[in-house]
């Protein structure tokens, strides 16, 4: 009985450009209309796939979800304070047709978000040749902050959802934050043994995009128009790049999570925006925006170096690093120079590796760490581990939850660690969510100044 891919019952939308002034904690508001957000998710059956959520239609009382998972196109309608959940009036599942109702009135409450309300009752689901009476449980949990990789520090309450029919039953816990209208990651298990997480990965704004942008509207050749924009991006999870701006073209090359790259401009076509990729063999490749960011360039070495001041650029660390030792008392071994010089070589190929798309994360990580070795890295993780956990079970007020972290992040730094040390333990804190996106980037652009 289990036909969930991923968990298609849930929405919620923020677009990049898009605040909101209500208040960290309050109740639920709507997503905006056109709005689209990627989450990436891994399961049981799918190791890692995308899903892309699309809102249609929000009234303020009721929205209207399309969801492209790369294999089927489905859909679910249902009432806002049923957001968090897997109950939808209408919806389309692997081609499947169906629809809830007689959902209780207590369920109403769900929108208010009041930690310990917890809601029960029966709810009918009629489909095509059954109709299945699910004996639903949903309990508002408790509030706390999480760090996401694209979106930061974040406020999210946790909701958990159990239902169960016959024999089959399933578990969901879902994260919502109310400032920014979008469960911002989810879990989901039944008893057939299907296991579902995602987590959102990048969002777009398109409220003010026109009809015509959308699926369905203008003609799509008319949307294709190249606006040159040179800047350097950064992909917040594994892409593919494509050889047209279309997720149904003919994929020619993948980018890994964290991949800087320099993009000569983007075309809108059919409300979702793609980056050009120049390729070395002259051609270009096509990302989509919604896994890319803004990267920011360190103020040294421009990206496009040509051979001779390449040279230049790697002569001139050599100075400096002699003066660093110098001012450092205590050598950290014989002869450092040469295993250094060896260190930087083999990091490059490593990294070129990792850029290919030729080993995963978790091996490229595990022989950076062979490379460089780990330092204070399980030290300071465990620092903001131990700092995170006081600050949400209310042991230590905002004020002194900042001055800790800031403490410990001072650690990071590259007087005391060396750059490439403190490069990969940043890795490591971020890809754990135990930094935020600003405060990762702000230290990286630091230790790679100090290269």
């Amino acid at each position: 009985m289990g036909f969930q891919r991923g968990a298609l019952a849930f929405t919620g939308v923020v677009g990049a450009a898009i605040s909101f002034s209500i208040p960290a904690w309050a109740q639920m508001s709507p997503p905006p209309i056109g709005a689209k957000y990627t989450f990436e998710c891994s399961s049981s059956v799918n190791a890692n796939y995308e899903e892309v959520y699309s809102v249609i239609a929000s009234d303020g009382s009721t929205i209207r979800v399309e969801i492209d998972d790369g294999i089927d196109r489905n859909y679910y309608e249902k009432p806002l304070y049923l957001l968090n959940t897997t109950i939808a009036t209408k919806q389309r599942i692997r081609g499947q047709e169906s629809s809830m109702f007689q959902i209780p009135g207590e369920f109403r409450q769900l929108q208010s978000l009041d930690i310990g309300g917890k809601y029960s009752g029966y709810i009918t689901e009629r489909r095509r040749k059954e109709r299945l009476e699910w004996d639903y449980t949903v309990s508002v949990l408790g509030r706390e902050t999480i760090y996401n990789r694209a979106f930061g520090d974040i406020k999210i309450i946790n909701l958990s959802e159990t239902r169960w029919v016959n024999v089959y039953s399933s578990n969901l816990d879902v994260r919502y934050a109310p400032e920014l209208s979008f469960p911002i990651s989810w879990e989901y298990k039944d008893s057939n043994g299907a296991e579902v997480s995602c987590e959102l990965a990048a969002a777009q704004g398109l409220a003010n995009v026109p009809v015509a942008a959308l699926p369905g509207g203008a003609d799509q050749e008319s949307q294709i128009a190249l606006v040159a924009s040179p800047q350097r991006m950064r992909s917040v999870a594994n892409a593919n790049v494509r050889e047209e701006p279309s997720r149904e073209a003919e994929r020619i090359g993948r980018l890994g999570n964290g991949t800087r790259i320099s993009v000569s401009g983007y075309v809108d076509v059919s409300g979702e925006r793609w980056y050009a990729l120049p390729l070395d063999n002259g051609t270009t490749g096509y990302v989509f925006g919604g896994v890319l960011k803004e990267a920011k360039a360190p103020a040294k070495t421009p990206v496009a170096a040509a051979p001779k001041p390449k040279a230049a650029a790697k002569a001139q660390p050599a100075a400096p690093k002699t003066q660093t030792a110098a001012v450092k008392a205590p050598a950290p071994s014989a002869s450092p120079t040469p295993s250094a010089a060896n260190n930087t070589e083999r990091m490059k190929r490593l990294d070129e590796l990792r850029r290919l798309d030729l080993i995963s994360e978790a091996e490229y990580q595990q022989k950076r760490q062979a490379l460089l070795g780990t330092g204070q890295s399980v030290n300071i993780a465990d620092q903001l581990r131990k700092t995170n956990t006081l600050f949400r079970q209310g042991k230590i007020n905002p004020e002194e939850f900042v001055e800790a972290r800031a403490g410990i992040l001072a650690k990071i730094n590259a007087q005391d660690m060396d750059a490439k040390q403190g490069l990969v333990l940043l890795n490591n804190l971020i890809n754990e969510r135990l930094i935020s996106e600003a405060e990762y980037s702000r230290k990286r652009a630091t230790m790679l100044d100090a290269l």
